[in-house]
């Protein structure tokens, strides 16, 4: 029987290569182009059996923030060379979804229009490939601890290149979150070709990360070594979300509390409740100053005059929907994902994630997004589990204060949430195996 250094030694010294070259790239400075990093991402993708690439890919999701688009691009050309065939459920809403697009894109004019409508259906092709892969050819719990490890080691990146110019004290003080965290001077046009994100798109993948590791915490029964594991990834993305300081957190942590605390039962509850007492004593005992400062910082947010709004953002969603409204085309088919705010010519941005759907999409292509959603949830649902639902409930409500197609990588953030389902009907299928063996 094969160790697990012998089983996935190749997958490991894959995620170190890739690891190491963002790392001499984004903190020691020195210029990769972005040739040299495709190459080794790709390579290490080529490499890999079937499922070691899979675990590899879910890795790579959160550090595709600092990564050219066309490796998602590779990287689905691999999954269909190297896994079982498609389904019509992979297939079919990729296709709609293409032929949407097509039709709003195809006669602008705009610069890299046809580069982002690549990476657009690219990232999207590789949303449907997982939503509904039951493939047993892969472990889901695994896919997860991949997609844990990529996330921390991208906030461990930008808070490190953070401190190296900034130093703690102008950190803790909040002074620094606008723009791109992450590059020098947060400057967003530095930003590409480098791992970087804004305060709240960090939230929004840490928000993920908390909620899938607790719920994986409570679910395990033994095994104190994977348990201890779990917890130091989640108090490290706990720690990166809360140094954003998003308002949206606060509330979406509070409400997965409140999720854990209900769902769980007996001395699961007690020990659940005991632990979270226990973890914020120790965090005033040993970080007394530093919390002081940090909620001095949201008391300070809390105050600013732009809350009522949301931070603008129900200003956006109103002139979004009445630019939208105004065209019955843009109503059936939508505006196009890539160039929507050129189209429509508002000041920023959507924040809202269902919003970006019908807006981009049309009601076509949010109807197609609703039924695949409910279907796959109707298929995975399995009694007394509705705890493995609270990472993807929370994550989605976060979203709704941010974006979901546009930018492209945040659709494979709510992915990560949407596998946790899966490892209910996983289990329980080992087991049967098990017993019939």
């Amino acid at each position: 029987m094969l160790t697990l250094s012998q089983k996935y030694g190749k997958l490991a010294f894959c995620m170190a290569a890739i690891s190491l070259i963002l790392i001499i790239r984004d903190i020691v400075g020195l210029g990769i182009p972005d040739m040299v990093v495709t190459a080794v991402f790709v390579i290490s993708m080529a490499v890999l059996r079937y499922e070691e690439m899979v675990y590899l890919i879910f890795f790579i999701f959160p550090i595709m923030c600092g990564a050219p688009g066309y490796i998602i691009s590779i990287a689905y050309i691999l999954l269909l060379i190297k896994g079982p065939r498609l389904t019509a459920r992979q297939f079919v809403p990729l296709l709609i979804v293409t032929v949407l697009e097509v039709i709003n894109e195809l006669l602008r004019n705009l610069p890299g229009l046809y580069t982002g409508m690549l990476s657009f259906l690219s990232f999207t092709a590789v949303f449907f490939y997982f939503l509904d892969e039951r493939s047993t050819q892969y472990s889901v719990e695994k896919c997860l601890i991949a997609y844990g490890l990529g996330a921390t080691f991208v906030f461990i990146v930008i808070y490190a290149n953070m401190f190296l110019q900034y130093g703690a004290e102008s950190m803790l003080s909040g002074m620094f979150r606008s723009g791109a965290l992450g590059v020098v001077d947060n400057d967003m046009e530095k930003m590409r070709g480098h791992i970087a994100l804004n305060a709240n798109t960090i939230a929004y993948m840490a928000t993920s990360v908390v909620s899938i590791f607790s719920v994986m915490s409570i679910m395990l029964k033994e095994a104190p070594n994977k348990k201890l594991f779990y917890v130091i990834i989640t108090c490290i993305c706990l720690a990166a979300g809360v140094f954003s300081f998003s308002r949206t957190y606060v509330a979406v942590m509070l409400l997965l509390v409140f999720f854990l605390l209900f769902e769980t039962r007996g001395k699961k509850k007690i020990k659940l409740a005991f632990l979270l007492l226990l973890i914020c004593a120790v965090a005033l005992y040993l970080f007394k100053d530093t919390l002081n400062s940090v909620f001095d910082v949201f008391e300070g947010r809390m105050e600013e005059d732009n809350i009522a709004t949301g931070g603008g953002r129900t200003i956006l969603f109103s002139l979004y929907n009445k630019a939208w409204e105004d065209n019955l085309f843009y109503v059936l088919f939508g505006v196009g994902t890539v160039s929507y705010r050129e189209v429509l010519q508002v000041y920023n941005a959507m924040h809202s994630g269902l919003q970006q759907i019908w807006v981009c999409l049309g009601i076509i292509g949010f109807l197609l997004y609703a039924i695949r959603l409910v279907g796959y949830l109707k298929r995975v649902y399995t009694p007394k589990s509705s705890i493995l639902y609270a990472p993807f409930i929370v994550t989605f409500i976060f979203d709704q204060s941010i974006q979901f197609l546009n930018p492209y990588p945040f659709v494979l953030i709510l992915l990560a949430t949407l596998q946790l389902p899966k490892i209910k009907l996983e289990k329980d299928a080992c087991c049967a195996n098990k017993i019939h063996v």
